[in-house]
């Protein structure tokens, strides 16, 4: 059965409308722009329109499943987490942080159509992995080309199989120097007893990245950086305590503590609320107990409210 001919067939819809909405895909997206850290700078969005994403979710579920992913990611997969990828680094002393440049943009369409032929190989057609790149890329009108999105439901998926191969070559180099890697959407992080280690993995990730055929990417420099229990040792957001615990840190839970006053005065709008419940989420799950202690602090009945919100 053709590629059209399913989608239409599970979808309710006419092939032809399938047909229309695939090609012109690449231009159906909301965009804007958010600030990053660094003053000055900003990320652009794009999310898909309604139908778009539909078909997003189809490729998900029928295509991109069906693709490796590795083990050492550990963003957008069930069961692993924010969490979950600092706990894995916990018991080393020593911690190395990369970060890719620009990383969904940096993966395009020929990098789809290489993995794809790659692991599913004779099972569509040119015209059809044409149809699936137009579904899946967005058409960045500034800088004139096709590439991932952020605010895609399909690009995280997208994201981690594609760099099933890049995970692979450094999980073998990491085996053999007794490193723990994992690779959380754009950020590499390595754990070792010995700081020596991590200064030879470093080099072997330039290595890797030249070596693998897609996607093309890049380090960004002023990122990389080495901690020890000497200093202030924090993945994705989560601090690594000297006894290998885990912790929002000092200043996150003054500025939760600080929101929740301001909640319970009626100082806080829908927006900051929202953005309070999800701290107030991310917390439950790193560091219980200072859920508790909030509870005794500002009542029970406050925090539950506030981590059960509606939104």
């Amino acid at each position: 059965m053709s590629l059209i001919i399913q989608l239409a067939k599970d979808l309710g819809l006419a092939p032809k409308d399938i047909l229309l909405i695939a090609k012109t895909a690449p231009h159906r997206y909301k965009e804007y722009q958010i600030p990053k850290r660094k003053p000055g700078t900003f990320r652009d969005i794009a999310q898909p329109a309604r139908e778009v994403k539909i078909l997003q979710r189809w490729v998900i579920d029928n295509i991109l499943n069906r693709l490796p992913i590795h083990d050492a990611a550990t963003a957008y997969v069930e069961g692993r987490n924010i969490k979950f990828n600092a706990m894995l680094h916990s018991r080393n002393p020593f911690l190395l942080k990369m970060d890719f440049t620009n990383f969904f943009p940096s993966i395009v369409p020929r990098d789809f159509k290489a993995h794809l032929l790659r692991y599913l190989p004779d099972v569509y057609t040119e015209d059809e992995i044409e149809l699936l790149s137009r579904i899946l890329f967005w058409k960045n009108k500034r800088e004139g080309r096709m590439q991932l999105s952020i605010g895609g439901p399909s690009s995280p998926t997208l994201s981690n199989t594609i760099m099933y191969e890049f995970d692979s070559l450094i999980r073998a180099e990491c085996i053999a120097l007794d490193i723990v890697y994992t690779r959380y959407a754009d950020d590499l992080a390595f754990s070792a007893a010995d700081f020596e280690r991590l200064r030879e993995i470093q080099n072997c990730v330039s290595i890797s990245l030249r070596k693998i055929i897609y996607p093309k990417l890049a380090i960004n420099g002023e990122k990389t950086v080495f901690l020890s229990k000497k200093g202030n040792r924090t993945i994705t957001g989560v601090v690594i305590a000297n006894d290998g615990s885990l912790s929002l840190g000092r200043d996150r839970k003054r500025e939760i503590s600080c929101q929740i006053n301001w909640y319970k005065t009626g100082k806080l709008d829908r927006d900051a609320t929202l953005k309070l419940h999800g701290m107030l989420c991310f917390a439950n799950d790193v560091e219980p107990d200072f859920i508790r202690r909030m509870s005794i602090k500002y009542s029970s009945s406050t925090i539950q409210e506030l981590i059960h919100l509606t939104i």
